[in-house]
């Protein structure tokens, strides 16, 4: 079967700063572009012949992510994402945080007072909390950050990518409010991270900035999504770890904001004596794929 010839046609999907990367690199798509009254046929499409007719006239196939070399050019899966260091799995500088802007302060603030700010270390995310509560009050808090990645798994439909703990969790900066009554402590589940909160402001007092009662962390997985030119973040299912005592006031929430993560916490402990935790809210972080393309 004869077929007019036709020439390349090819789209740039996105410049390597796109995806988190300085260097001008490009990545792009061809295809075989149609003309005249004939039809056009994708690189990738089989041969209208059946397999057999005039396959040296079809250009070469677009590469795919998955490990093999489809255009037979010798140069395995050019244009798409890989890491240039991995160890145990995972993909070293792979994923990096852009401050984002602060998440909603729940509870009882003070506009009048201080407040403290306590950031994960560089790479990590919060992924729960320890400190203290009584009747009627979470009365301190700690924060727990756990470093994470970016683990690359090659599948099916090429290679995936997943956001794993890197570590355990560590204890970061220090216990804000009382730490004389009962202890909690409350986690998300592996690989997930804390993306909001829910939280009911209590005033037992009268005085209007009393304390915080019942918190929730929201946790969800962070997942990579999408592909070459086109790479997302997104929240996973997301489930809920408590603390602090039950209350039959409806909590206020902060809501989850993706692909935002909690890169820490701020908040306001009550000034008398630093007594009880008052308003808690968010470091949130934007994070970035620094996923480097192979040689074209």
């Amino acid at each position: 079967m004869s077929r007019p010839l036709r020439g390349w046609k090819c789209t740039v999907l996105a410049s390597a700063a796109a995806i988190g990367i300085v260097l001008p690199v490009f990545i792009a798509a061809c295809g075989l572009e149609s003309g005249g009254s004939g039809a056009g046929y994708s690189a990738d499409a089989p041969s209208p012949d059946g397999g057999g007719g005039d396959s040296a006239s079809l250009p070469p196939k677009s590469e795919i992510c998955n490990g093999q070399d489809e255009n037979s050019n010798g140069i395995v899966d050019e244009g798409c994402p890989n890491c240039t260091d991995v160890s145990d799995g995972i993909c070293k500088g792979a994923l990096s945080f852009e401050q984002a802007a602060p998440g909603v302060m729940l509870g009882v603030p003070d506009p009048a007072d201080s407040f403290f700010k306590v950031p994960c270390d560089p790479g990590a995310a919060v992924v729960g909390a320890v400190g203290t509560e009584s009747i009627g009050y979470t009365e301190s808090l700690l924060v727990r950050c756990a470093p994470i990645g970016i683990q690359r798994e090659a599948g099916d439909a090429g290679f995936q990518y997943r956001v794993v703990w890197t570590g355990e969790p560590s204890d970061t900066g220090s216990l804000h409010g009382s730490g004389q009554f009962d202890a909690y402590r409350a986690h998300c589940e592996k690989p997930k991270v804390v993306v909001g909160m829910k939280a009911v402001g209590v005033d037992h007092s009268g005085g209007g900035s009393d304390g915080m009662g019942r918190i929730d962390l929201l946790c969800a997985e962070l997942r990579v999504s999408g592909g070459p030119g086109a790479w997302a973040f997104s929240h996973g299912e997301i489930s809920t770890v408590s603390f602090g005592p039950s209350s039959s006031t409806t909590p206020k929430e902060s809501v989850p904001a993706p692909p935002f993560v909690w890169g820490g916490m701020s908040g306001q402990p009550v000034t008398n004596g630093n007594q009880r935790l008052r308003a808690l809210g968010a470091v949130n972080l934007a994070p970035v794929l620094n996923l480097v393309p192979s040689a074209p």
